[in-house]
């Protein structure tokens, strides 16, 4: 019988995304099923893609505190959440998966700013890319999308070697979307 494996959280879109998709595919069989999370950039501006990743004292805390409380270095030194600038930015290149956008919180410090530590690295995705993506280099089908505000659940399954998706029975019709209240 089938397996489900579930990648929820946004996981995907916080680490590398090519190490975890074949750790997870590879481990799958034909028809097991995948659930994965994402954040959609879902017609969201670059300045709504940073909301929440560094810009109140709030999150600077969160983020800084761990690193100046356990690291020598900062701790010798003396360095306070002050000194740290954070900065956040929109890159283009650093996802996979096509016209993605990534989310980079940096944290400057040092004089006149010139260290620099990234400490987020978010991906937000474009839907449809990104079910062709893995339908077309990981040979996942598309059966159904949970979206909810920014993010969606995929419901994905896996190709028997061979076959494409039109010649696969599934049981759920496919490429449906269900908006989530």
């Amino acid at each position: 019988s089938p397996k489900v494996c579930a990648l929820l959280g946004n996981i995907l879109g916080n680490s590398d995304e090519y190490r975890i998709l074949t750790a997870i595919t590879e481990s799958m069989n034909a028809n097991d099923f995948f659930l994965l999370e994402i954040d959609l950039i879902d017609n969201r501006t670059d300045d709504k893609l940073k909301e929440g990743y560094g810009s109140d004292d709030t999150t600077k805390q969160f983020l800084l505190s761990p690193i100046l409380r356990h690291s020598p270095k900062y701790i010798k030194t003396g360095t306070k959440i002050e000194d740290f600038e954070l900065h956040i930015d929109i890159q283009n290149l650093r996802s996979i998966i096509p016209n993605s956008k990534t989310v980079v919180t940096s944290a400057y410090y040092g004089e006149n700013n010139r260290e620099k530590m990234d400490l987020i690295r978010s991906n937000k995705y474009d839907l449809k890319s990104m079910v062709d993506y893995l339908y077309y280099n990981w040979k996942l089908g598309h059966i159904k999308t949970y979206q909810y505000n920014s993010s969606c659940i995929l419901l994905l399954q896996k190709l028997p070697k061979g076959r494409d998706l039109k010649s696969v029975p599934l049981q759920i019709p496919l490429s449906e979307t269900e908006t989530l209240q």
